[in-house]
Formats: C-alpha cells, sequence, structure tokens
C-alpha cells in the first residue's frame, strides 16, 4: 500500500483536505510565467487545473507545471460540476 499525503488547505468555503500521491520540488513562480490554460485545449469547466507555468528558457521541453483550481476541486467533489 502506497502511503498517502494529505495537505489542509483553506478555501472559501472553509478548511479543505486533498490527498495526493506524492509532493515534488515546489518552485519558486514568478507571476509572468503563469497563463491561463486556452479554452480550445481543454473545457475549463471541467477542468482541475486552470493555468499552466512554463519556465523560461525551457519552451523546448515539455515540462509544463500544472496549477490545480481548489475550487473547481471541491465543486466537483460536491457533484456541481461535470
Amino acid at each position: 500500500m502506497q502511503d498517502r499525503i494529505v495537505i489542509i488547505i483553506a478555501a472559501s468555503c472553509g478548511k479543505v483536505g486533498l490527498l495526493i500521491d506524492e509532493i515534488g520540488d515546489i518552485p519558486e513562480v514568478a507571476e509572468e510565467w503563469i497563463q491561463l490554460i486556452p479554452e480550445d485545449f481543454v473545457s475549463k469547466a471541467s477542468s482541475i487545473v486552470n493555468s499552466v507555468v512554463k519556465h523560461p528558457g525551457k519552451e523546448s521541453t515539455m515540462e509544463v507545471l500544472r496549477i490545480v483550481s481548489v475550487e473547481r476541486n471541491i465543486a466537483r467533489a460536491a457533484g456541481k460540476v461535470a
């Protein structure tokens, strides 16, 4: 059985726990590196990811950090998002 980690965060509805498999490196991210996901890439209504981080100088690689929308995760868990 794999160990799991629970991250507790403050959301608009109160404190919420996210169950995750692992934590990798937590990089510092400049605000200008954050890009919203284009609508034609994924359905924004159903996606739990709302933006990505592309590190300058790494455009030629497929390395992309995904930023998860906590609010969309909560809505999906409550059955409010398809």
